[in-house]
């Protein structure tokens, strides 16, 4: 019996490069984003992409909301629901949907040889093909996870899709409203988006896609009202268009240019600020009750310290992009303003459904004499050492981000930093935002305006800022 020990020893190496073998393959593939699709910079174009199915109760009702909103979709169907549900897998194909493979049965692919992997892409290709006449060309791996003997012995007939954002919306945890937040934050053109139109596998929740469907509707119709055009394609159609030369074209980075914005990236990433639109949104929110001084306009109170509140940071990415993308100040100018009053359009609401109480945003900002258009007041910095620190850096931002440098900005004018506020009021009428009360200050007594603002004597109070002047008192 001295065969056993050694027996057991190889079974211990056995699973250790077996385990090298899946952390590999990993690492590859998710981590490294090597191989296969895992994002297609197509401008404007954004990838629905839904696994899972098809699903009896849930697939034909996706089907009308993309209906509605004019999207098309790519769908991943097991081969076995697609052999048991032909009807509504003939449904997505009339429908003028993508068809591709998330293998025979719902399994891991690292408890199967890569070989029989592989026939069951091949048999399900061959079901999918024989219900909608068309053989599919996309597979994507349940769970993502793909062995590289997988890729290696798929990718010569398939090609292997990833996703560059995921909604998690198999989780019972998540609601339709987080559901359609976390969509309208970190959607922008290119991305290949996560969803599932059935929950009938391993760790789903059964009702989770009635979720989805309410959280996507909701999204698609808040983007078309704040005039956000993504247009939502096939992986198919993405693939042609970049074929064409269809591209994202990032402006030329000098070696500063890339050491500031992952240096930005990684604050934001630190500090969790909120994005709008991922990479193609103007703003990212920090939720922080007001500190500075009182910012008072016209007699009125628009913020007091302690209040509820966002401060907004510009999206420094994409303002590098378009100075430099658009060929000349007056295109810059008017893709600007496009993206301004779409962020603060999804800002209205996403205060409106998320904060109530907050009373209102504001900023430190050098780039306020464009902020007016939005409906911003202006209110002049009081020289604190926080303030001129941040001046400095801002100014030193700004000239990485012109193209002509701190020359071009110092031609135009005024350039020192000064507070933008906007309250919750103007910020509603102005997007359209409709709320049944306004959010009242902590210890604030009864008998206020309507919408929840003091009452204004026109007196100045020591310490606040005036919109035509310093600091009052």
């Amino acid at each position: 019996m001295s065969w056993i020990p050694a027996f057991g020893k190889g079974i211990a190496y056995f699973l250790l490069l077996y385990a090298l073998y899946v952390l590999l393959s990993l690492v590859w593939f998710r981590l490294l984003r090597r191989g296969g699709l895992h994002r297609l910079r197509v401008p404007g174009a954004v990838f629905l992409t839904f696994d899972d199915g098809p699903d009896p109760e849930f697939t034909p009702r996706l089907l009308e909301v993309l209906a509605r909103h004019g999207a098309r979709a790519t769908f991943f169907v097991v081969g076995e629901r697609a052999a048991r549900y032909p009807e509504v897998l003939r449904q997505i194909a009339d429908a003028g949907h993508e068809i591709g493979i998330h293998n025979f049965r719902h399994t891991l692919n690292f408890f199967s040889l890569p070989w029989r992997t592989a026939r069951g892409v091949e048999e399900a290709a061959r079901v999918v093909e024989e219900i909608t006449g068309k053989r599919p060309t996309l597979y994507r791996p349940p769970w993502g996870a793909l062995g590289l003997l997988d890729y290696f012995l798929l990718r010569k007939r398939f090609t292997v899709v990833f996703w560059s954002l995921t909604m998690y919306d198999w989780q019972a945890s998540r609601t339709v409203r987080w559901l359609k937040w976390r969509f309208l934050s970190r959607v922008s053109a290119g991305e290949i988006v996560l969803l599932h139109d059935s929950g009938r596998t391993f760790g789903a929740d059964p009702d989770a896609p009635g979720r989805t469907l309410a959280a996507l509707d909701a999204a698609l119709t808040l983007l078309r009202e704040a005039g956000v055009s993504f247009r939502f394609s096939t992986l198919g159609e993405g693939l042609a268009a970049a074929a064409r030369g269809e591209r994202i074209l990032d402006p030329p980075r000098l070696f500063r240019h890339h050491l500031y914005f992952a240096f930005e990236r990684l604050h934001h990433a630190v500090f969790r600020y909120t994005p709008l639109l991922g990479t193609d949104g103007l703003l990212y929110l920090e939720r922080r009750p007001y500190s500075g001084p009182p910012l008072v306009v016209r007699g009125e109170t628009l913020l007091s310290p302690g209040d509820p509140a966002f401060n907004l940071h510009f999206n420094n990415e994409l303002l590098f992009s378009a100075l430099r993308n658009e060929g000349s100040t007056l295109r810059s100018v008017v893709q600007l303003k496009r993206l301004g009053d779409q962020s603060l359009a999804l800002l209205a609401h996403y205060i409106a459904e998320n904060a109530p109480d907050v009373r209102g945003v504001y900023g430190l900002s050098a780039l306020h004499r464009g902020i007016r258009a939005f409906g911003f007041h202006v209110l002049p910095s009081q020289d604190t050492l926080w303030e001129r620190v941040s001046g400095a850096y801002m100014l030193g931002l700004l000239g990485l981000l012109h193209p002509d440098g701190m020359r071009r900005l110092r031609e135009g004018g005024d350039v020192s930093p000064r507070w933008v506020v906007l309250s919750r009021r103007e910020l509603d009428a102005r997007y359209g935002v409709r709320t049944s009360a306004k959010p009242k200050r902590e210890g604030e007594p009864e008998g206020e305006r309507e919408g929840g603002e003091r009452p204004h004597t026109g007196e100045a109070r020591a310490g606040e800022l005036s919109e035509k002047g310093g600091t009052r008192g």
